[in-house]
């Protein structure tokens, strides 16, 4: 966070979610970009269904800054995107395509606001919301911004899985060039599956 400031990089907020401490910025295309840390798991909310609850609170920015060694640089090359919020035209079917035909669970339901995927003992990978508005057009090929985000699939098994899935209920899809799935989400965002 040091570094932002002492750059005047424009944050457009941070917050506590209970799981992880984040600031907020836009790139130059507006997608927004969070940048956080996980707090260690024992601090997680974790629930007795499975899900992991979240909480949007003021983040305790004197000590995260505390905390900094001014060394920072940029993206370290071991860093991994941990996840990717997505805008959607329905959560209900958004739910019935990242759950029931990729395979993911469903960690935190904001009801009617937003849900939140990820594989295994994470979070979320996937956090999916309804705050621009329901029913927004799909994005045209030449609006800026997201064109497509790429999943590892863990095993060939889990892509069978995935195929199977997705021809059981008639989703399209195509094989790409390095042998990736291709598919189309039900708010028209791409995603390859590898």
């Amino acid at each position: 966070m040091l570094w932002f400031l002492n750059n005047k990089v424009s944050l457009i907020g941070a917050a506590d979610h209970g799981y992880s401490e984040a600031i907020y910025l836009n790139d130059p295309e507006q997608n927004g970009i969070e940048i956080y840390r996980d707090k260690p798991i024992s601090k997680w909310d974790i629930l007795s269904n499975g899900h992991i609850k979240g909480v949007t609170e003021p983040m305790d920015a004197q000590a995260v800054l505390a905390s900094a060694d001014d060394q920072w640089q940029g993206i370290s090359p071991g860093s991994k995107i941990g996840h990717i919020h997505l805008k959607v035209n329905s959560l209900t079917e958004t739910e019935s395509f990242y759950n029931g035909i990729l395979g993911f669970d469903l960690k935190d339901d904001f009801g009617r606001h937003a849900k939140f995927f990820a594989a295994g003992l994470y979070h979320h990978h996937i956090g999916t919301n309804n705050w621009s508005g329901n029913q927004l057009a799909p994005m045209a090929s030449n609006d800026l911004g997201l064109d497509y985000f790429s999943i590892q699939l863990p095993d060939g098994i889990t892509r069978k899985q995935v195929q199977k899935r997705l021809g059981a209920r008639k989703e399209p899809f195509e094989i790409g060039k390095q042998g990736e799935l291709i598919v189309t989400d039900p708010s028209g965002i791409t995603l390859r599956l590898n």
